[in-house]
């Protein structure tokens, strides 16, 4: 039975390493042969955090694809300063203020863009915060309001519309990540706790690695998403080196649980419960 085990376990393996090279050699091919941008033309799109920096470079790139934009942000000002941004680009923006981490606010919110611009086809869920101090110096407010922004608020915002993006069977929740919710950084604690929980959450993410790869414009950040959405893109890595690293870093998950598995180890699946968090 030994035996029989472990030929079983070299066999998967095998298969989780061809399944590897298909994953490489699939993004190759949709690299090299991209599918057509589908047209975005008065569609709504409404976008959290939009009076940030990335917020308001995605507001005017969807707004140059002809979308009608919700731009959502606690801060009247910020979000206003969007809006007369794509205006004069020659965009249509409608602003509303909205606290995502209430999910009451959340969703009469709701309501209000459905009833003045209409049913979002795309969502892209930009709000966030992080505080960048040791560990022991972050406040409860800091780490509650971190949590509560960067994960809290983007599951209430997405309960708002997955389900008629469901119901018409079209849509796009675009959830922003990075690579702080794959791996640890001092002085980040509370922020890479909630990327690590949004990535498991997440539909769509970007990840930046400042220091490692390339530092991203929020416009040409923000260019990639827009042209991931209109592709129907599933997953966008940026930069977009980072995409086989953490396509093959998912099948390293994968067998070191398959091992364990199959080798019936009890203290082996504990090291694995202990080693899966660094890797998600």
């Amino acid at each position: 039975m030994a035996v029989w085990e472990l030929l079983c376990t070299l066999w998967q393996f095998l298969l989780l390493n061809l399944k590897v090279l298909y994953v490489l050699l699939a993004d190759v091919v949709s690299t090299l042969l991209p599918p057509p941008q589908k047209n975005l033309s008065d569609s709504v799109v409404l976008i959290t955090g939009a009076g940030g920096a990335l917020g308001r470079a995605l507001a005017l790139q969807f707004a140059a694809c002809g979308a009608r934009l919700a731009l959502w942000d606690i801060s009247e000002a910020s979000v206003q300063a969007s809006a007369e941004a794509v205006q004069a680009a020659g965009g249509e923006a409608f602003v509303f203020v909205c606290d995502v981490t209430s999910p009451d606010d959340v969703t009469a919110t709701a309501a209000k863009v459905r009833d003045e611009v209409g049913e979002p086809g795309v969502v892209v869920l930009s709000a966030g915060v992080y505080h960048h101090k040791p560990f022991l110096q972050h406040t409860e407010h800091d780490i509650r309001t971190t949590v509560d922004v960067n994960l809290m608020g983007n599951i209430w915002v997405t309960r708002a519309f997955l389900g008629g993006m469901m119901a018409s069977n079209s849509g796009h929740v675009v959830v922003l990540s990075s690579v702080l919710g794959v791996m640890g950084r001092p002085l980040l604690a509370p922020y890479c706790a909630s990327k690590f929980a949004v990535t498991g959450e997440l539909l769509s993410a970007v990840l930046r690695v400042p220091g490692v790869f390339d530092i991203l414009t929020p416009a040409d950040a923000a260019s990639a998403i827009v042209t991931a959405v209109r592709r129907n893109q599933e997953e966008l890595f940026l930069p977009r080196k980072l995409k086989p690293l953490m396509r093959i870093n998912r099948r390293r998950v994968s067998l070191i649980s398959l091992i364990a598995e199959h080798l019936q180890d009890v203290k082996l699946r504990e090291r694995v419960d202990e080693e899966l968090p660094r890797w998600l």
